[in-house]
């Protein structure tokens, strides 16, 4: 089969199955469905493939789209919200490198990939980044679709039983 081939049928699996999951409301169903539908069909017939380019042009999209968040009005809060800014990104750093470290040791992996498993970020752009820092890309792929798949549910119900209004669930 050719390389063209191979990579329409890994990008149409991709599309039907994130697609899918993105329809039936799956927490972050997309990237989900799409990684889902590759594993698949790579595990069953071993023919997915994309070209080696992909990564930049996904690392691409993934800063426009972050860029794109960034707007003057949300410059201008980051003024009044600076303080929890702050508490936050500290926060979540210094928790980050203490559950990456017991990761680590409990699990055996090598601090970078433990690192960016556990790390509070979006799955997709710390797989990425995963792959510049010669990480281990399955298992931070892996672990960061648990820990989302894991906070969006839980965190959904918790927030159904706290605030009793299911127009406030997250």
């Amino acid at each position: 089969m050719s390389s063209f081939l191979k990579a329409v049928i890994t990008l149409l699996c991709a599309f039907l199955g994130g697609t899918l999951l993105r329809t039936l409301k799956v927490p972050a169903g997309t990237i989900m469905g799409s990684m889902i539908a590759v594993l698949i069909l790579n595990l069953t017939t071993g023919q997915g493939w994309v070209p080696k380019q992909t990564s930049m042009i996904a690392q691409t999209l993934v800063g426009a789209t972050i860029g794109l968040r960034f707007t003057r009005a949300a410059l201008v809060e980051l003024k009044s919200i600076w303080a929890p800014a702050l508490v936050v990104v500290v926060g979540c750093v210094l928790v980050n490198f203490a559950i990456g470290f017991a990761v680590s040791k409990i699990g055996g992996l090598d601090m970078k990939t433990a690192l960016l498993a556990t790390a509070p970020g979006g799955q997709s752009e710390m797989a990425l980044l995963a792959q510049d820092l010669n990480a281990d890309v399955t298992k931070v792929a892996v672990l960061q679709s648990l820990r989302l798949v894991s906070v969006v549910s839980i965190m959904s119900f918790l927030f159904r039983i706290m605030f009793k209004d299911s127009s406030s669930a997250a």
